[in-house]
């Protein structure tokens, strides 16, 4: 028997990137490790917010009765409370066109959560709406069904195993699933997921009917919902007070508000038609 008479077997992971799931030793999974010293000196986080001041525990009062600005001290509490309300606020010009509702359930998870990963209905729709509507040259799941619509053997009613290698080549060189278009930058998927950490791809099961087949494709990603040095010092990040707070809350070992995984997963049908050229 040769090898080209052999069924690939089920599920088979056609990828997975160098990155794990569940990575707790990332530079953005660290937090409550920085002290007041490091973050306004090494990080220039001297003034995160114009409203409050974490290091003096003040907040700037307006009262209605005048025009002065009273710089009221405040407790750790109510210090947590404004500067989430602020990050809440700031978010709007980032999250207004589609899935804000999405990153308020991320950022009171992130205050609530204690570090717990974090799923969501509403990210999968998401994800996998990303996935099925990239027909780019550059899609995993259109290189995916290539090789498939080439590689299959309709005689036998099976995808042989001796080119379970095509479809991992295949993927490596596309662009894996992600929120970076630009329509992410106000949709507020941007700012809930952006760059993922980690993907894994599995072909799940794969059908042949005469020369017509259906194969389900499971994708599993997952990205941290945190910051790390190389984000705050970035000049975009840095000059915004959204992300300023952010990193203050996660970081200062005042605060230490855990960042924590964000788990997406798509189960995607694709059907095709052998192809006869090889």
């Amino acid at each position: 028997m040769t090898d080209n008479n052999v069924a690939l077997r089920f599920p088979f992971t056609i990828f997975h990137t160098q990155h794990r799931m569940n990575d707790y030793r990332a530079d953005d999974m660290y937090c409550g490790d920085l002290t007041e010293s490091e973050l306004t000196g090494r990080y220039g986080l001297k003034t995160i917010s114009d409203n409050v001041d974490p290091w003096r525990s003040e907040w700037k009062n307006f009262p209605r009765s005048n025009y002065a600005v009273v710089q009221q001290k405040i407790s750790q509490q109510e210090l947590v409370n404004k500067l989430f309300t602020e990050f809440r606020r700031d978010s709007w010009i980032f999250t207004f066109f589609g899935y804000r509702d999405l990153f308020l359930d991320m950022v009171n998870h992130f205050q609530y959560g204690n570090g717990q990963p974090f799923r969501s209905s509403k990210l999968n729709f998401a994800y996998k709406r990303q996935i099925e509507t990239d027909f780019s040259e550059d899609s995993s799941l259109q290189a995916i069904k290539k090789v498939l619509t080439r590689a299959i053997n309709t005689d036998k009613k099976f995808y042989p195993d001796n080119k379970k290698q095509q479809l991992t080549n295949a993927v490596q060189d596309t662009v894996l699933p992600k929120f970076t278009r630009w329509i992410d930058k106000i949709n507020g998927l941007s700012m809930s997921v952006h760059d993922i950490y980690a993907t894994k791809i599995v072909l799940q099961s794969l059908k042949i009917d005469g020369k017509n087949y259906e194969a389900v494709i499971q994708y599993t990603s997952q990205d941290h919902f945190g910051l790390d040095a190389r984000d705050i010092l970035k000049p975009t990040f840095h000059r915004l007070h959204i992300f300023r707070i952010w990193f203050v809350l996660q970081r200062w070992q005042h605060f230490g508000f855990k960042p924590f995984f964000t788990n997406m997963e798509a189960k995607i049908v694709i059907r095709g038609t052998k192809s006869e050229a090889t």
